[in-house]
């Protein structure tokens, strides 16, 4: 498991990313998703599939827009192809979570947003 933190400037948002969670980091894994624990039931999901390892689609998403907080998290797939996509998908939700929360409405601040974070992603 790998797992990066980083804040996107000058959006001030905190980002945890977490690739390839595994079983036997569940406790650590709990504790950094503590501050995202809004939605219970889904977290609850999340643990147990991290837990049964029936870990499905790319990843997820999981955010606290009162606390400008984003999480991605990948797991492992079956090629790099695979992978790239599921990044992508998440690494969306979180250009959109940050540019609706901030208001912005601007293509050419997301092009950027969006090249700064698959730098730091990559």
């Amino acid at each position: 498991m790998e797992i990066r933190r980083f804040t996107v400037n000058p959006y001030k948002w905190s980002v945890i990313f977490i690739k390839y969670p595994k079983r036997k980091n569940l406790k650590e894994i709990k504790k950094i998703l503590r501050p995202f624990e809004i939605n219970k039931d889904k977290m609850k999901e999340l643990y147990d599939q991290i837990k049964n390892n029936t870990l499905e689609n790319g990843g997820h998403f999981i955010y606290n827009n009162q606390c400008m907080l984003g999480c991605i998290i990948l797991y492992k797939q079956k090629n790099k192809k695979r992978e790239m996509v599921a990044l992508m998908h998440e690494k969306r939700h979180l250009e959109d979570h940050i540019l609706d929360y901030c208001n912005i409405r601007d293509y050419e601040a997301a092009g950027y947003l969006a090249g700064w974070l698959m730098k730091k992603l990559m």
